[in-house]
Parts: C-alpha cells; sequence; structure tokens
C-alpha cells in the first residue's frame, strides 16, 4: 500500500489528504481486476456530503453489450481525472486453513461478522463444522505416477487422454496404460474385485442365472468409513432375487439385460468414475447425518444434503489424496455430472414429493417459483426489479464483469501444479466471486460511481465457461449522470495516449480492443451474415449523444491513436465501456436481459423411422423443458454446487400476500385432522389480517399503503404480528394476480391506493361510501375503466366516420347508437363556413388601417407574399424575427387584405397559446391533422375528397407562426401530404403542393436542444436594456466562450440568489413573495413562473409550493393500465405492473396523481375549447373541485390517460369571476393580454366529456 502513481488537480495540501486517506484504507485500491472489471476502482469522491449536486469528476469503464458480451471481446479501463492510483488489489494465497477440516481457503472467504478477526470461520468447505467426510487416500504409485509426472510420455499421453482413459471406449489409448490401469484397479478398488468373483463363479460353477447385487444400505457410519470391504459390495446369489425389492441390480445374466444404476446410490461415483475413485470410496448417500456442534444448537435440517458432498470433495486439503483435482478433464466432467445429479434430486422432489399415485397424467407440469431458475422464479426477479425502479427510479448504469483466468491469484496456485485455469474450474469460480463481491462493495460503499441506493445483478456463465455479471446501478439523484458532459466523466471510448499513460495503454491493448472482423478477418465468432453482430467499426462520434430510443451514443473522436492486434492496426472505433442506462425505453429490456434465465444449445430433432410426430396436445412439462438442451459448464457447476447466488440486490423486496375475506392459504399435511386444524386459534390470522391489525394501533401505518408498511415495519413469523422495523431498509411488491381472478384483481388494485385500513370493509370505503365490491370501489376511486365507456367511445369514434362519408349508426338498426354523439363536432363540414364567415366591409377598412401603419421593410415583405400569391405558383417563405417586431401584426395585415377579397386564409401556430393571437387561428397539429407522435415516414391524416383537402385546394395562403417550435418531421408530412391532395397541375412534383406557405418564428427563443440532452435555462424576463442585448447575444450564440462545441456563458451577479440555506425556500420565495398573502389575488401570478430543466425539480417546487397555500387539497388519480392491443403484439407488456406504470413520470405522459387546491395555478395541456381560450400551454387558477371521476380514454395512441369529471372554463374580468368570457377578436386584440382564464371544474357526468391531462 506505500507505493503509488499519484497525480491530483487539487493541488498539493489536497493530495497528501488524499495520500493519507488511502494509507489508512479509506480510499480502496483495485486495478486490473477483470477483463471486463475497472482497473482503477478507486474513488476520487472524497467528500462525504450528497446534499449539494455534483458528479464524481473521474472515469471509470466496465464492459456492457446489449445483447451479450465476450470476455475476448471487450474489456474495461478506468481514468480517474482528478486521482489516478494503479494498484493491483491481490488476493492473497490460498494459505489460510479450516480449523474444523483443514480445507485451504482464501482469507476474504471468512464469513465471520468481524472482517479483521484472528480466527476466521469458513462455510464453503465443511458447513462451519457441520459437515464431516473421511478423507480419499492417496492414489495408487501407477495412478500417482501417471497423474502427477510431467516429463514422461506415458504421464502426457495419460493427462492428454484422461476421459478417454476413464471409459475404456476409444482406440488411440496405450495397451501398457491400459493394463496397469486395470491391475490397479484389480488390486486396490473393491468393486473390481467384486465383478472378477462374479466372473470366476460363472465360471467354476453350473449356476445359469446369477446376478450382481449392490447394497443400498450400509450399517457403518458414512462420516467417518468411505472404503467399504469386498463383502458389503457384493452378494453373490444363485436363484430369484425380487426385482421390486429396495435395491439396484448392476448386472443380469443369461438375458444379457444391463440395468442403471441410480445416481443416489453410493457406488454410483466410484463406478461411473474409476479413475477419481481408484479404491471405491463411497459417493454420497441421504442417511448421511451433520456433525453435533458443541453448542447444541437445533437445526431444521441435520441430514447432508448432495450438494453439501460435493462442496465438501472439491477442497484441497494437505492431508488429503489429490487425484480428484488433478484430474483435468475427468474432474471438469465429475462437476458437470455432480450439478446435473443435484438438480435432477431437486426436480424429482418437486414432481414426486407426496406423490406416490399416477394421477398426474397428461396434467401440466410446473416449477414453482422457488425453485432458481425455473420461469416463475426468473418472472419473480423481474418483478423484484420493477418494483425497485417504481420505488427509486430507473437505473442508471449498466455494468458487466466478466471473469479473467489470468488473474495472478490463479497462475500463482496452479503453474506449479502444472494445470491451467480449465483444469480447476472451482478455482475460477472462488476467485471470481471474491473479486466481484471486492468491486461491488467498491462502488456501493466507497461510492466509485457516485452515491448508490439500489443495485440488481445476475450472474452468467457464457458456452465457454467463464462467469460474468451483468449489474444495474440506481444512483442517488445528485449522481445521475444527466447530460453527455458528465457521462463523458465516466466513460471513455477512446484510446489513451501511450505517451502519457503507458500502463493504462497497456491494459486497453491487452483486454479492450475488439476484433479484428470483416473483411480483415471473416471467421470472427462475432461475424454473422457477413456483417459484425456487434456493428464494428463504429462511427466517430465527436460528442455523447442519447438517441430517440434513449441509447447512449458515446464520444469517440478521431485522436489518431491506434492499436495493433494480431498485426492489424485498429483505431478509435473498435472497444464498449461500461452503459449510461438512465432513460425509460431501456428500462424493460435491461431488467428482461438479466434475468432471461439460463443458456440453452440448439439442436436438430430428429424423427424414428416412421416419423411420428409428437401429439400437438401433449401437457405442458416446465421440468423437462428446464431440462431439455440445457447447457451446463465447469464453472456454472462449481457455482452452483458451492451456493453461490446467481442474482441479488439492494433493497431488498419483501412480496407481500393477500387475499379476500376468509380465503387466506392454511398449511396441513395430509394426515391431519380438519376439525383440529379448525379449532387451531391461529386458523384465523394471516399475515395480510395481521397488517389491517396493526393499523388500529400505530398511527405511522395509517399513513402507509401495504407495499409502503414494510418500510417502517417487519412482520414477526412466531408472533404472527408487524412490529416497528428498527434496522435494515425493505420496499415491499404486492404479488401479481392476473385479472381473471375477479375480486382478488381488484382487491390488489384498490391495496395500491389504501392508506391505513383496519377491515376489509375499510378498503372498499371511498369518501365516507362503502362500496359493496372491490370492483365498483376501484371504478369509484378512478383506477379501472369500464368496457361499456370504451364500448362507447368505440361507437362514436365509428359515429364520426360515418358521418364523413354522409352516414350515420342510426341507418344501421341493428348497430347501437353511442351516448352523448350530439356532442361530436361537426368541423369537417363547415370547414368553408368558418373560414369565409367574415364581414368584407370591416375586414376591408381594418387591412388600410392596418396597411397605412407598415414600415418600409414591413410593406416590402407584405407586397412579395402577396405577389406570390396572386401568381398561383405557390412559394415558401419565413419570416425571422425578434418577439415584438410585428411578425402578428403582417400576419393580421395578410389575412384581412386576402379574406376581404374572399380568398381563403389558413392560419395556424405551434402552440395554442400563440394559435389564440391570429384572427381564426387554430394550432397546427389540429387544423392540420399532424399525427402525435410524428416519425420520420408520417404523413398528416389528411385523405382525398375529405373537406379538409377540398379546404386546402382552394386556400390561397397557408401561415405558419412559431414555426421553430415544431419538429422538422411535421413539415416533412405536411409536404408529403399536400402534394398527394393538391389537385393543381405538377403538385407533386412542387414543395407543399404548390402552396403559398409562409413561416414565422424566433430561432432565439428556441435553443438547439435533443431530447434527454444536455440541460438548459431560458430567462424571459426583461428589465434593462444591458439585459436584453444579454439575452439576444445568447439566442445568436455569441455570448460567452466556446468550449469544445458548447457555449460557457456566466450569469450576471445581480441575477443569482446567493444568499440562502434552503435552495428551494430562496427560490419560491424570490419569485413568489408572501405568497400565503397573495394567493387569491389572480394577477399576482399572471407575471411570475419558475423555469425548471426537468420534471423531477419541476415536481419539487411544485409541491412546495402548493404547501404553502391554504385550503384542503384533492388528490386525482390516473387509471394506468397497458393496452389489448400492446400485449398481444409482445408478452412483455403483459408483465408491467400497475404500481410500475403509475410511477413513470416521463415527458411523454402526465403523472399518476394530480395534487391541486382551490387558488394553486395549473397549467392546461391540451386544445380543449380554443374560441373560450382553453388551449394548450393555457395558465388556469382552480376555483372549485370536485372529487367525482369520471373514466375516460384519448384518442390518440396512448395506453395511461388520466380524467376529472368536465373542464369548464371561462376567461373572466377582473372584477367578477362569474361575468361572460370576453370576445375572442378582443382577446387577440389585446397586447397586454390581461385576461383571466379561470377553471371550474363541475360533476357533470351525463356529458362524460374526455381529455388526456
Amino acid at each position: 500500500m506505500e507505493n503509488h502513481r499519484f497525480t491530483s488537480k487539487f493541488g498539493p495540501a489536497k493530495a497528501r489528504s488524499n495520500i493519507k486517506r488511502i494509507r489508512q484504507q479509506k480510499v480502496h485500491l483495485n486495478v486490473q481486476d477483470s477483463v471486463h472489471a475497472s482497473v482503477n476502482p478507486t474513488s476520487s469522491h472524497i467528500e462525504d456530503d450528497y446534499n449539494q449536486p455534483k458528479t464524481p469528476s473521474h472515469s471509470v469503464h466496465a464492459t456492457a453489450d446489449r445483447a451479450s458480451h465476450d470476455a475476448e471481446d471487450h474489456c474495461n479501463y478506468g481514468l480517474i481525472s482528478n486521482v489516478i492510483i494503479q494498484e493491483y488489489f491481490d488476493l492473497g494465497d490460498q494459505i489460510i486453513q479450516c480449523r474444523h477440516c483443514n480445507a485451504k481457503m482464501w482469507y476474504n472467504e471468512n464469513i465471520s461478522k468481524h472482517s479483521n478477526t484472528l480466527s476466521p470461520r469458513f462455510s464453503l468447505c465443511c458447513g462451519d463444522e457441520k459437515i464431516e467426510l473421511p478423507l480419499l487416500q492417496n492414489p495408487p504409485k501407477f495412478l500417482q505416477q501417471v497423474l502427477f509426472e510431467q516429463n514422461t510420455a506415458h504421464a502426457k499421453n495419460y493427462q492428454q487422454n484422461i476421459r478417454t482413459y476413464n471409459m475404456i471406449h476409444y482406440n488411440e489409448i496405450e495397451a501398457h496404460i491400459v493394463s496397469n490401469l486395470q491391475k490397479m484397479l484389480d488390486e486396490n478398488n473393491a468393486h473390481a474385485k467384486s465383478f472378477r468373483m462374479a466372473k470366476d463363479r460363472l465360471t467354476d460353477t453350473q449356476v445359469h442365472n446369477v446376478r450382481l447385487k449392490l447394497i443400498v444400505g450400509q450399517e457403518k457410519d458414512g462420516r467417518t468409513y468411505n472404503v467399504p470391504s469386498v463383502p458389503e459390495v457384493a452378494a453373490l446369489i444363485a436363484g430369484d432375487i425380487d426385482a421390486n425389492s429396495n435395491r439396484d441390480i448392476i448386472v443380469e445374466t443369461q438375458n444379457g439385460q444391463l440395468q442403471r444404476v441410480h445416481e443416489l446410490h453410493c457406488s454410483y461415483l466410484a463406478l461411473q468414475y474409476p479413475l477419481l475413485f481408484p479404491y471405491g470410496e463411497d459417493g454420497y448417500r441421504p442417511d448421511i447425518l451433520h456433525c453435533d456442534t458443541l453448542s447444541g444448537e437445533k437445526r431444521k435440517r441435520n441430514r447432508l444434503t448432495m450438494r453439501e458432498w460435493f462442496a465438501y470433495r472439491l477442497q484441497c486439503r494437505p492431508n488429503e489424496g489429490q487425484t480428484l483435482l488433478h484430474s483435468r478433464k475427468v474432474f471438469q466432467q465429475f462437476v458437470a455430472e455432480g450439478y446435473t445429479m443435484i438438480e435432477s434430486e431437486r426436480l424429482s422432489y418437486s414432481s414426486e414429493a407426496g406423490n406416490t399415485e399416477g394421477l398426474g397424467q397428461d396434467k401440466r407440469i410446473i416449477l414453482p417459483s422457488t425453485f432458481v431458475g425455473s420461469p416463475r422464479y426468473m418472472d419473480r426477479l423481474y418483478f423484484d426489479g420493477i418494483a425497485i425502479c417504481s420505488h427509486v427510479g430507473f437505473p442508471n448504469l449498466f455494468i458487466t464483469f466478466t471473469c479473467n483466468p489470468n488473474w495472478p491469484e490463479i497462475h500463482k496456485l496452479l503453474t506449479p501444479l502444472n494445470l491451467t485455469p480449465i483444469d480447476r474450474p472451482e478455482i475460477i469460480s472462488r476467485i471470481f466471486k471474491l473479486k466481484y463481491e471486492q468491486m461491488l462493495s467498491y462502488i456501493t460503499k466507497n461510492h466509485l460511481l457516485g452515491k448508490v441506493v439500489g443495485y440488481m445483478y445476475t450472474v452468467e456463465f457464457q458456452k465457454r465457461g467463464l462467469p460474468h455479471v451483468h449489474l444495474l446501478l440506481f444512483l442517488h439523484a445528485n449522481n445521475k449522470y444527466p447530460s453527455p458532459n458528465d457521462i463523458d466523466h465516466i466513460i471513455s471510448t477512446e484510446i489513451p495516449s501511450q505517451k502519457d499513460d503507458p500502463e493504462l495503454y497497456k491494459l486497453v491493448q491487452n483486454h479492450m480492443v475488439h476484433g479484428p472482423c470483416g473483411i480483415l478477418r471473416p471467421a470472427s465468432p462475432c461475424m454473422k451474415e457477413g456483417k459484425c453482430s456487434r456493428f464494428y467499426p463504429k462511427k466517430f462520434q465527436a460528442t455523447t449523444i442519447i438517441d430517440g430510443d434513449g441509447y447512449p451514443v458515446y464520444r469517440r473522436r478521431n485522436t489518431g491513436r491506434t492499436i495493433t492486434k494480431n498485426g492489424i492496426i485498429i483505431d478509435n472505433r473498435s472497444h464498449i465501456n461500461i452503459e449510461w442506462c438512465n432513460q425509460s425505453p431501456a428500462i424493460k429490456y435491461l431488467l428482461k436481459y438479466i434475468n432471461k434465465g439460463y443458456d440453452r444449445v440448439t439442436v436438430v430433432m430428429v424423427h424414428d423411422d416412421n416419423e411420428t410426430v409428437p401429439h400437438a396436445n401433449t401437457p405442458n412439462d416446465e421440468m423437462k423443458e428446464y431440462m431439455d438442451c440445457r447447457y451446463i459448464s465447469p464453472c456454472e457447476s462449481t457455482w452452483r454446487i458451492f451456493g453461490f447466488p446467481i442474482h441479488g440486490r439492494k433493497p431488498s423486496v419483501e412480496r407481500l400476500q393477500f387475499h379476500l375475506p376468509g380465503q387466506h392459504s392454511v398449511l396441513c399435511q395430509d394426515h391431519d385432522d380438519i376439525d383440529d386444524l379448525l379449532s387451531n386459534p391461529s386458523i384465523s390470522e394471516s399475515k395480510f389480517i395481521a397488517w389491517m391489525n396493526t393499523n388500529q394501533v400505530f398511527l405511522e401505518g395509517q399513513k402507509l399503503t401495504y407495499f409502503e408498511f414494510v418500510t417502517k415495519f417487519v412482520y414477526n413469523q412466531k408472533q404472527r404480528c408487524w412490529q416497528l422495523r428498527k434496522k435494515g431498509y425493505t420496499i415491499g411488491r404486492l404479488q401479481w394476480v392476473p385479472p381473471t381472478t375477479g375480486e382478488l384483481f381488484y382487491l390488489r388494485m384498490m391495496l395500491t391506493v389504501c392508506r391505513g385500513p383496519i377491515s376489509f370493509e375499510d378498503i372498499r370505503k371511498i369518501d365516507g361510501v362503502e362500496y359493496s365490491t372491490y370492483r365498483e370501489a376501484c371504478f369509484a376511486m378512478g383506477l379501472h375503466i369500464d368496457d361499456s365507456n370504451l364500448m362507447n367511445l368505440v361507437l362514436l369514434e365509428v359515429e364520426k366516420l360515418l358521418k364523413a362519408n354522409q352516414s350515420s349508426l342510426k341507418d344501421y338498426p341493428s348497430m347501437p347508437y353511442p351516448e352523448n354523439a350530439n356532442l361530436l363536432t361537426h368541423a369537417d363540414n363547415d370547414l368553408f363556413l368558418s373560414e369565409l364567415n367574415f364581414n368584407n366591409e370591416e375586414l376591408r377598412s381594418k387591412f388600410l388601417n392596418l396597411f397605412s401603419q407598415m414600415t418600409d421593410q414591413q410593406a416590402k415583405i407584405y407586397n412579395q407574399i402577396i405577389q406570390a400569391v396572386n401568381k398561383n405558383e405557390g412559394g415558401m417563405f419565413f419570416l425571422y424575427g425578434y418577439g415584438g417586431t410585428g411578425k402578428t401584426f403582417i400576419w393580421k395585415t395578410l389575412a384581412a387584405s386576402l379574406r376581404a377579397d374572399n380568398k381563403l386564409v389558413i392560419m395556424v401556430a405551434s402552440s395554442g397559446i400563440a394559435s389564440l393571437l391570429l384572427p381564426g387561428g387554430k394550432t397546427t397539429h389540429s387544423k392540420l391533422k399532424i399525427l402525435v407522435p410524428i416519425f420520420e415516414d408520417s404523413t398528416c391524416n389528411i385523405h382525398q375528397g375529405t373537406q379538409l383537402a377540398e379546404l386546402l385546394n382552394e386556400a390561397s395562403l397557408v401561415i405558419w407562426d412559431e414555426a421553430p417550435m415544431a419538429h422538422k418531421f411535421c413539415f416533412e408530412a405536411l409536404d408529403r401530404s399536400l402534394r398527394d391532395v393538391i389537385k393543381a397541375k405538377l403538385s407533386s412534383d412542387k414543395i407543399f403542393g404548390g402552396k403559398v406557405m409562409v413561416f414565422g418564428g424566433d430561432f432565439r427563443q428556441i435553443l438547439p436542444v435533443i431530447p434527454r440532452e444536455a440541460n438548459t435555462d431560458a430567462t424571459e424576463k426583461e428589465e434593462t436594456a444591458t439585459f436584453a442585448e444579454w439575452i439576444l447575444n445568447i439566442g445568436d450564440g455569441i455570448a460567452g466562450q466556446q468550449n469544445d462545441g458548447y457555449g460557457s456563458i456566466e450569469i450576471p451577479k445581480d441575477l443569482l440568489i446567493t444568499e440562502y440555506d434552503d435552495p428551494l425556500y430562496a427560490t419560491v420565495n424570490s419569485t413568489f413573495p408572501n405568497l400565503s398573502h397573495h394567493h387569491s389575488n389572480h394577477e399576482y401570478f399572471q407575471t411570475r413562473a419558475i423555469l425548471a430543466s426537468t420534471n423531477e425539480t419541476v415536481q419539487q417546487v411544485n409541491d412546495y409550493i402548493l404547501s404553502l397555500i391554504p385550503g384542503d387539497q384533492m388528490e386525482y388519480l390516473s387509471a394506468d393500465y397497458v393496452g389489448k392491443s400492446e400485449t398481444l403484439e409482445s408478452s412483455h407488456f403483459r408483465s408491467l405492473t400497475t404500481e410500475f406504470l403509475n410511477s413513470l413520470t416521463t415527458s411523454d405522459l402526465p403523472n399518476h396523481n394530480i395534487k391541486i387546491k382551490i387558488g394553486s395555478p395549473i397549467m392546461l395541456l391540451r386544445n380543449l375549447d380554443q374560441t373560450q381560450g382553453l388551449c394548450n400551454d393555457t395558465r388556469l387558477i382552480v376555483t372549485n373541485s370536485s372529487y367525482k371521476i369520471e373514466i375516460i380514454e384519448s384518442q390518440a395512441e396512448t395506453s395511461i390517460a388520466l380524467s376529472l369529471s368536465e373542464i369548464m372554463g371561462t376567461t373572466t374580468n377582473d372584477n367578477n369571476n362569474n361575468s361572460n368570457s370576453t370576445s375572442k377578436s378582443d382577446a387577440n386584440d389585446n397586447k397586454n393580454n390581461n385576461t383571466r382564464v379561470v377553471l371550474n371544474v363541475y360533476d357533470l357526468t351525463p356529458l362524460n366529456n374526455t381529455f388526456i391531462g
């Protein structure tokens, strides 16, 4: 720990402080841990205070591919920009011995609570003094020679063909070795002697029916006696033997039929592997007892399991023979078969325990969720991951850690023994586990990549055998790396400088480079159909970006640095690192990927000669599916034999059961008396009922839902009650039940929102009203959508389509007619009327007045556009100007001029607020039928022959205000649609079909923001000329200094809040001073707003401001579900729980719950009634509210909707909140826009209007 390579940007004082911490082991070292692990996982995150937003300024790199991870193709390396420490963390030698069984161990395998104890305890070998088995003897002399010698030809031949010699079924073996092995077994192996005796008896006697019997049970203690004698092993019995007795028959002469030896037979392994057990030592048998402990501790199980037997045998002890561990390929086969025996026993128990009759024929056989690796087990892990996501947010980093067989610890142990890493898979598994645990400790406890609030991992095994771990990290809110600059601090995909950091360069050269592949190496394993399946070489990338699917595209600059691998020069395009995964589209894939289950091999099914095909209705046998084509490597076998975990997570997830009244499960045995069972007082108790009983006693529980309850309480199984949690942290998850379970499903829905019930009736009680069923309570709460409402919405859509074709559902007597069909809009039928419904004389007079006020520049623009309209040859214009320069003035002048001549002018704007300023203005999406969401190849929903198509054909001019606010796909979609529907000659060859299009806007107001890209702030308030000039300079991109393509802007000090204790309080108090005294003043909110870069921050500010407004708080919940069409397309959607959907807080969807108070300002997100000013982005004041929630569904293609009963908006005067609304023209002409829009929420159930929140 004394020699470090250390550099610092903090200066000498800070560097000395860091070195001191390192020497005190406060900062741990770990370099070159793994091919896929971090080389420099050390924390430069010296500060322990996470109250202030910050991100660790270092880079640590680990490999993660989207679909697969290959040890040869990828590796990890780390760059610490503030503190660079490079030293290998060595686990040490295998010199510690278990004090009970003398097995050689690494100190880190110690299970003692105190990590620095001088008396370590180990459970890997003997189960912490539970297991004692007789030691294996040293091999016979000849076997010792051929097994351990290195220079003789016979030894090399034996070691290379050891599996062949064990089976004696191949031609290329030396007769000399075979004869000596045969002689050795005849002299030492009791089973071989028995067969020799059987042969002699057949030769010397006239008995024709001789059977060789292996005795199943032995009288001697299996913990002490291991080598059987010949009389114990076999008995020659002349005459008949009952074939159904409890014994295994090996050889039955005369008829020539061989009988199978059961794997639970104590002689099975000795017969299967005679060269591993040359003395015929006993294998596992079920009647071996655990050792009696000195403490007299009572154990639930006192017999040795097969897994414990194998784990004991896989240890190296100084006083035990090493034949087993030095047998190379036969040893690999032994551990693989050992694990299959363990799995076979587990499967046999699951299918046969307690079922001795053939009642299960043609029945579905399933594996329970408690069976590790079963489909239900993997689904349970997936749901646990979803629960963690719902509680702590989405994961932020996806790391793959793969074993490196070249670790020094492995070579130091195996090289003197003339063994390779593949010869000792148990060593690889043990070292990998210790390395991974060390890495995980660095990451989670030392905050290597930031403060970790949760993680999930799964251990997998490549088909080549090496283990690797997929790790998902959930980081603290201040360490989520939201921007590309933050990502660049921890992830690099560039070759380091060989001159500045030769050690790092060498690590990258040895471990990080993919390939070569492609044309240079077509036979590379990654090549599929002539292309690299990993998409190498990757394109150079100047900066890190996040693509539309939420995946990062890392910075991969053309630095000119190269690496030579296999004689081929490779550049920056050939390696990959830790994956950043902070976006919701990637979450489902990641959770499914790390819980996908075991690898299987591809096989070809060949039918028999008569080409019989299995019956199509063969019952589903999950046990057979689990075993069929299962690929098991030696490393995986040893991992599972040692009982190492294959999955892990933090925080822990407690799965909560629930039931209907009187329907909880009761466990009983077949021989239990029903009357005695029912008379037991505890029969009526359950964990779920105990929760409701606890709510009567503890006030803390009355504020929590069922799954929130476990964060504060823990269930005492013995006393069958809940108690306050003293330590630990656990989150709860309701067990999933399908909708087909009826009331149980609706009970689960209610449990997601019900807090502190004390009875089943309380769960059905909503606003003091107790409903008769949970289904009714769900509908009253707005948690579910009634099918009748959905049917009515479908009928409304059908009616719209029929009306567009001059028909109606009334023309079809057999079809039901939708309710509220009279409320359907008829805009398509009145398009021409609405666009021509103007007073020509008033418009002409208005035009003359506006035209006379025009400046020379405005008049020039007007004349150029009018000239294009009069020529009727089309044209596209863009009017660019700052806010307040008269763009709207020109729009009004153009509209008045053309409409006065009975010409059609279509006026649209990208936002609802902007459309209110245009005479007859609409939003682009509603008027031009632009789809939401919009894609690269989308078109507008405009079809030939419709009223809208005819209107566009007749339109002389189309004005689109605030055009920079729309995505380019919107313009491309309109261009394609107009080329299609415009009937003019050669319209398909002209842009926008030959129509005159005028766009307007200010690019300064729209900064170049990429979704999920770097955060940006904007300021709208203009107080001084200096401030206005500063804003314009920012818009022109000339403010500040350029830094690698980004502008560095210094905020003026007079705009900053510098003195504060609580930043949230300071921000709110500065923007809304004395809020409690002005909350009822509507004008108070008109000139104030707080902008934030993320929705999360907005939610925090909103909740805080809402808490300052007096009055009762109303909470509205959404009915979240996945559409049936989505579940049909992908089974993955069916596994999304309601709680997970409720937890989504993406920019594309409204939050699950909306909290409002009377007098609180809110923002309208959809266009309800533009004529009344109720459009997108309108700021409203809540004046009334109702708890009544109706069911709605949107017309957009989304499966999540939020509803209130009926939203009615009125624009009011300052003096009278109930006055009639002002006219639209007045509102449009009001430059100060002081008109106040008030939101009223009414309970108008029959109308059942719909919108998306």
